[in-house]
Parts: structure tokens; C-alpha cells; sequence
């Protein structure tokens, strides 16, 4: 039932609210406090735009959210657990939607590169191994979301999930490229490309729409406009439409409309990065400290000898030599982007020499000797 306002507008009843919030909005969240951060805020939006005369023949006034937003992991199922501990069980607490589906799902599903999970959820990370199919290589956490979501939707139901776009191309993305294909679930893939839409972060996002109904096309656009595309100033022809048996397992190659005749132009007079590699040596990595918290430093001032800064609420110098320019990707002014010129803003402890033209590593009693301070600082976060 809709209510004229005095603006000249309409509203739901609080009543029909209730009973759509009751009977149609549901979630799961593995963490306590968001669960009951999130009935309060959906109570909250209840109560938006009423009052006592509107309110006055509600007793009691707001419904319990107990059986709609719940507690657990949604990942994992108590079937998963069978030969695990009741102790570990509790950890991981397990959520069994028995039987439930849905017309729709939507999410921020949590970003976790497989080295993460394996340190923060190491109970967990071995039975994502086996349940899933999409948990390959170095695969990300959203990956079983996405899998898993697929599985609770109803037939022809929908899922919009907002997710880093790697995972159309990353080699551990390739058994979930395979799932979504293979059944033709991809309605729509909007790429945010270089624009970045969470503050303090730097992600490439995308949204994937997927339709729980096999299709042989899909349509993908690349905003350049952030502006534009929030308030829909989006034509239908500026969408790509794909055929999903174009798109294969090892890499989706996703290019605008604009830079389609471009691309495959460039496309055809080109060889793979493997095939041109192929035989060859001395094909090094890129810097990959694994701690990049201790070895990536900004510092507060310099002089001649050293770098001085503050870590975990200490002061700390280090000397200069055994240091290298480095730049750090952030957001805002210092966010990497296409053809941007940039400067380091920040330095990389570089523990190396070059002798005789072989670039070896600094021994623990040169260390002591001539570099003590970071030769200290090391130590210290050992």
C-alpha cells in the first residue's frame, strides 16, 4: 500500500516494510558484530519517515532480525566438518542454509590471497582446497564466493557481486572462468577499469552479473566515466556484446568497443610473453621481499649517511647504502596509473653488493660491522 507524502511523493506503509524486510532480505556473516551491526542499521531504515501517527498501531513497534541476518560461515557446511573436532568446529562455526535458495544475491565477498587465508584461517583453507572446485593455485577468496553463490541461487536466479576484475585473467582464476562459461551463467561484466571505487584502497574492480540460466552471450562495458555510469548516463549500444564461447579458459580477453579494431589489429602482429621468453635465461622477478611491511619504508628525513623514520611507535635509522629507491602504490595523488610520470616516494632495504660484477648478499658479520643500525632494526622484527 503507498502513502501520498506532503512532498507530492509516495511511500510503503510501515507495515508492507516490515513484511518485505521480514520475508525478502537475508545474510549471513561470519562476523559477530557486522551481524548485529546490520540488523540495527536495517531497523534503523524501517523507522526512516515515520511517526507516532504511522507507528501507532505497531505493538511491538520493530521485529526481530533473528532469523533473517545470521551468524556463521557460509562457506563451509556442517557435512564439511565431519571428521573435524567439536574445538575447531566452533572456531570455523559452520552455516547450514538446509536447503534455502534465492532469487537474488548480491555482495562485497571478502578479498583473501591464498597466503592470507592459509595464515589468518588455517582450519579453514584445506577444506576450501577439496569442496571447491574454483579453490586452484593461488586462487582469492571471492572466488568461492562466487561458486558458492551460484549453488544457493534458485533456477534463472541473479547474482551481483562487485570483485577485482584479475580473475578473468590470472592463471588460478581459470576452473572459475570454466564454471561460469561452460554453464553460459555471465549476463553482464561492468569493469571500473583504472577508476577506484573504494576510498583507501587500491583495487581494480569489476561488477559480474550472472544469471543462474545458460545463455551463449554476455555484454561487457568499461566505464571511463565513474560520474557518468553512477547516475546511468549509459547508452545500451555502448555495452560489448560477447559470445561466451569466445571466451576461453586461459585468459577472457574483455576490450572495449572503441579499441576493439585496435586491439586485434596489435593482437594479430603479436607473440605470447611465454613463447618470447621461451629458452631464454636470466629472467628475473620483479623486488619480492614477502614482508613488505618491514622492508618498505617512508621515510621522515635524510642525511648523508641514513634514512630516519617511525615504525610501531619507534624511531629508527638505517643507512642509506644498503637501500634502493622504491615506488609504493596508494591512492590519491601517488595512485599508479596508464602513462602517469611518477617519482619513488619511498625506499626498499636492499641488503646486496655487487663484487666483481655478481650482485651477492650482504653477510651477517658485514651487517654488524658496517651496518649496525639496520643490522638492529632486522633483528628486531625478526
Amino acid at each position: 500500500m503507498l502513502i501520498q507524502t506532503p512532498i507530492s511523493s509516495y511511500k510503503l506503509s510501515f507495515e508492507i516494510k516490515k513484511e518485505l524486510l521480514l520475508k525478502c532480505i537475508f545474510g549471513v556473516d561470519k562476523d559477530y558484530n557486522a551481524v548485529e551491526a546490520t540488523k540495527f542499521g536495517l531497523l534503523l531504515k524501517l523507522l526512516e519517515n515515520e511517526n507516532n501517527t504511522s507507528l501507532e498501531n505497531n505493538n511491538p513497534i520493530l521485529p526481530s532480525l533473528d532469523d533473517n541476518v545470521k551468524w556463521g560461515n557460509s562457506l563451509i557446511t556442517s557435512d564439511n566438518l565431519e571428521d573435524v573436532s567439536e574445538e575447531i568446529t566452533n572456531q570455523i562455526n559452520p552455516y547450514d542454509f538446509e536447503g534455502r535458495q534465492f532469487d537474488f544475491i548480491i555482495g562485497n565477498p571478502p578479498y583473501m590471497k591464498s597466503e592470507d587465508m592459509k595464515n589468518i584461517t588455517a582450519y579453514e583453507f584445506p577444506i576450501y582446497k577439496e569442496k571447491y572446485e574454483s579453490a586452484y593455485k593461488q586462487f582469492d577468496k571471492y572466488f568461492l564466493f562466487i561458486k558458492r553463490a551460484i549453488g544457493l541461487l534458485k533456477e534463472n536466479g541473479r547474482l551481483g557481486f562487485i570483485v577485482p576484475s584479475k580473475f578473468t585473467k590470472v592463471g588460478a582464476g581459470k576452473k572459475l572462468r570454466n564454471l561460469l562459461t561452460t554453464n553460459g551463467y555471465i549476463e553482464r561484466i561492468i569493469s571500473f577499469g583504472a577508476n577506484q571505487i573504494f576510498d583507501s584502497k587500491t583495487t581494480y574492480t569489476c561488477l559480474l552479473i550472472l544469471k543462474k540460466s545458460p545463455s551463449d552471450t554476455c555484454e561487457y562495458l568499461e566505464v571511463k566515466n565513474l560520474t557518468s555510469w553512477k547516475v546511468r548516463n549509459i547508452a545500451d549500444d555502448d555495452y560489448e556484446k560477447i559470445h561466451t564461447n569466445n571466451l576461453e579458459d586461459d585468459v577472457w580477453l574483455l576490450v572495449p568497443t572503441e579499441l576493439k579494431s585496435a586491439f586485434n589489429k596489435i593482437y594479430a602482429q603479436s607473440i605470447s610473453l611465454e613463447k618470447l621468453v621461451e629458452d631464454k635465461e636470466n629472467i628475473s622477478n620483479g623486488i619480492q621481499t614477502s614482508a613488505n611491511d618491514i622492508y618498505v619504508i617512508q621515510p621522515l628525513k635524510k642525511d648523508a649517511k641514513y634514512f630516519y623514520f617511525e615504525k610501531d611507535g619507534e624511531k629508527w635509522k638505517i643507512e642509506k647504502e644498503l637501500t634502493r629507491p622504491y615506488f609504493h602504490t596508494a591512492s590519491g595523488i601517488d595512485n599508479l596509473y596508464t602513462y602517469r610520470l611518477f617519482r619513488p616516494n619511498s625506499i626498499v632495504i636492499y641488503p646486496y653488493k655487487k663484487i666483481k660484477n655478481k650482485i651477492v648478499f650482504v653477510k651477517n658479520s658485514e651487517l654488524k660491522n658496517k651496518y649496525p643500525y639496520l643490522k638492529k632494526y632486522l633483528y628486531h622484527y625478526k
